[in-house]
């Protein structure tokens, strides 16, 4: 290997790229790593940021060990003690078993692994049949303020109307401690490397090159997080009735809990025209300060 092109690879894995941290963004994300390749992990350094920082998760998979991830935070400072930490956890910890799971889900952390089982690209090869009411919602599920960390071996995998929603693809670097090795034969993982782009914005949803992706982060290999969790846990499957067979029942449901506004389209433009009486707008004072408004306009 030339020895500039090893440098380069060591300390400068996406020449360009923005750091990315774990946050609440609003997106679709999905994780792209065959098995191995710290997929699981990555999942379970979702969750275990959402208990440091307080965000609700909803989640498929059942063998994360949250006693030790709350252990983990109280100990990191986040609770004043191990009982505060397993009570928020009791309360904001969700596991999506059917439809309804998902789509009463509001404002957190959706961790959805193995999710091609649900959403099967090849037409004739789902688990199970999605109602249409789910791809709806996922155009339009940063207006629950959910961010959607979603994970499969291959986004080609994906139903193309899920995969053409994805706003950032992500795809992992595993770099192990040379001559170590974990109890099952694999390499002991140094860190993990992530690299993200917009495949819509590539054009294309083949594996990101390091030097095509736009956002990357690193993760140090954390054994803690890892012993919390069970690789060899059997992932299940989302399935079950939907009660919600339109998006128009699914904010009807946010709105009876108080979470969104109801907005009455009888009374919508009456409303608006009503504020023509009221120019103590702020957005009425912003617009006076760039242009001359009439004041002769009346309702």
């Amino acid at each position: 290997m030339n020895p500039f092109n090893a440098i380069f690879k060591a300390f400068a894995p996406a020449g360009g790229a923005i750091p990315y941290s774990f946050r609440q963004d609003g997106l679709l994300h999905f994780l792209e790593a065959r098995r191995g390749r710290g997929k699981s992990y990555v999942l379970n350094e979702v969750i275990y940021w959402c208990i440091r920082k307080k965000v609700p998760v909803w989640t498929n998979s059942l063998s994360t060990d949250y006693y030790k991830l709350g252990l983990m935070a109280c100990v990191a400072g986040c609770y004043d003690s191990l009982e505060q930490a397993m009570t928020w956890i009791q309360d904001n910890i969700h596991f999506m078993r059917n439809w309804d799971d998902v789509l009463t889900a509001y404002g957190g952390v959706m961790v959805w692994d193995e999710i091609t089982r649900s959403f099967e690209g090849r037409q004739g090869f789902n688990a199970t049949k999605p109602p249409f009411v789910m791809y709806d919602y996922w155009k339009q599920s940063r207006k629950f303020f959910m961010t959607c960390y979603l994970a499969g071996h291959d986004l080609n995998d994906l139903d193309r109307k899920v995969a053409g929603l994805i706003d950032l693809m992500w795809v992992t670097r595993k770099v192990p401690v040379k001559g170590k090795f974990a109890p099952d034969g694999t390499a002991y993982p140094k860190e993990f490397w992530l690299y993200a782009t917009d495949p819509g914005g590539a054009g294309k949803t083949d594996a990101v090159k390091r030097n095509q992706a736009s956002m990357i982060m690193r993760l140090p290999f954390n054994l803690k997080v890892a012993q919390a969790y069970n690789s060899w846990e059997i992932i299940r499957f989302i399935d079950g009735e939907c009660s919600f067979p339109k998006i128009q029942d699914v904010e009807q449901y946010h709105i009876d809990q108080g979470r969104l506004v109801a907005p009455d389209p009888d009374k919508m433009i009456a409303f608006h025209v009503s504020r023509l009486r009221d120019r103590s707008d702020p957005f009425d004072t912003w617009v006076k300060s760039l242009v001359e408004v009439p004041t002769s306009v009346t309702a």
